[in-house]
């Protein structure tokens, strides 16, 4: 059956998928339905087709799934017309045990296909929540809202750059829910951000406003950055993820001597970490291609004697290093613990390429895309690094987003 955009069409969803789409199939004729759960049987209008699958929205709920719960975000239910829902809570619809029940299943499902993980190492990961309200709400600490042509501020539709005004922002963290942007006005505005910071700075800026600045604190650690440089959004992201990532490191195999590197390491946090555990005889190189965030690593790691920053594309340097090794070079970087951060299309094959050419003894790699990790993960198995530790962690409640932090060990 071939469908077409506009048709309206009966489905029954049978699982999610990666991206957090629902799928289901007509006469043959694969449909992701955004906004569905396994078990519902829903109409639908196709609202995009591709040459193997088709794209459709939820118009009615004929059959709910036991799975499905009243949304978490009201204007994000399937109850509103399609065009008027906001994007932004995709799992709000679905309860928060089988959230992560869901988003256990897509990453087992991506380490055995693009990964070709062993079984006992797939099915041994479970997505795990971090520390925050018990609902999944409340845990972000930055918001971007829009604004229309008549002031009124509001999310995005899913899909779309229409802005949908929003009375509520049940994610928000409720500092910034107190602030009540989303219900005020802006005449002559194009958006506006709003956040506050874990040391209990708060900010709203206009869109175009010079960076504010903001402080955060993990552990002994006091971070400076500002409005306009990458920070985890969850309020304890950064923790967790510390924490995840000082677990991963086999800590008999680190060598004080070796060149210990956070390649894409943003403002310093992973640097800060890993010097304060290695301890003051080893050292870490952070390496971020972003100035500005590179600027904000200098600042905060300037206390930290055994870490340094250098401000760079993570390929050209890591082909830099190959290109220039010596003998001793090439022997630091072999007895390195290596940790990366890539962004969500991950590190790719060629900055694996020049990794598996420096040989460190272990890598650390935190990822926050499951298809692009498995697909890297491969690439490390097939040049002899063994995958030795996964952790999976829901760091973004009723979104689909799920963070992940491997350890690898070269292989003798």
């Amino acid at each position: 059956m071939t469908v077409d955009r506009g048709q309206t069409l009966t489905v029954e969803v049978s699982k999610i998928v990666h991206g957090g789409y629902g799928l289901g199939r007509v006469d043959g004729q694969v449909l992701f339905v955004p906004g569905s759960a396994p078990g519902d049987i829903v109409d639908v209008i196709v609202t995009g087709v591709k040459r193997s699958h088709a794209f459709a929205d939820v118009v009615s709920v004929i059959q709910p799934s036991p799975h499905r719960v009243p949304h978490i975000w009201p204007e994000a239910d399937v109850n509103r017309e399609p065009h008027a829902r906001v994007g932004g809570a995709d799992f709000g619809h679905l309860a928060l045990d089988y959230q992560r029940q869901v988003k256990t299943e897509i990453v087992r499902e991506a380490l055995a296909r693009q990964g070709d993980v062993s079984t006992d190492m797939s099915d041994s990961v479970v997505v795990q929540p971090i520390p925050g309200n018990a609902d999944g709400t409340g845990w972000r600490t930055r918001v971007t809202l829009h604004v229309d042509g008549n002031g009124v501020a509001g999310q995005r539709a899913f899909r779309s750059h229409r802005v949908i005004p929003t009375t509520t922002l049940p994610l928000a963290h409720p500092d910034i829910q107190a602030m009540a942007a989303h219900t005020n006005v802006w005449p002559g505005e194009k958006g506006l951000h709003v956040g506050r910071s874990s040391t209990g700075g708060q900010w709203l800026m206009m869109v175009g406003d010079t960076p504010a600045p903001v402080t955060e604190q993990v552990g002994n650690h006091t971070f400076h950055l500002n409005t306009d440089v990458f920070w985890q959004v969850h309020e304890g992201a950064a923790e967790a993820l510390s924490h995840a990532t000082l677990d991963a490191v086999d800590w008999d195999n680190w060598d004080d001597g070796a060149a210990n590197h956070d390649l894409y390491g943003g403002v310093g946090l992973f640097a800060a970490v890993l010097a304060d555990r290695g301890g003051p005889a080893s050292h870490i190189v952070s390496v971020e291609s972003h100035e500005k965030a590179s600027g904000f690593a200098v600042r905060n790691l300037a206390g930290v004697e055994n870490a340094s920053v250098v401000t760079s594309d993570v390929m050209a340097y890591l082909r830099g290093q190959v290109r220039g090794a010596s003998a001793l070079s090439a022997d630091r970087f072999a007895r390195a613990t290596i940790l990366l951060d890539p962004p969500r299309s991950g590190a790719g094959p060629r900055v694996i390429d020049s990794l598996v050419a420096l040989a460190p003894k272990q890598l650390v790699y935190v990822a926050c895309d499951p298809v692009a990790f498995a697909r890297d993960q491969k690439l490390l198995s097939a040049a002899g690094y063994e995958l030795t530790s996964l952790q999976a962690f829901d760091l973004f409640p009723h979104t689909h987003h799920i963070e992940m932090v491997a350890g690898f060990q070269r292989g003798k």
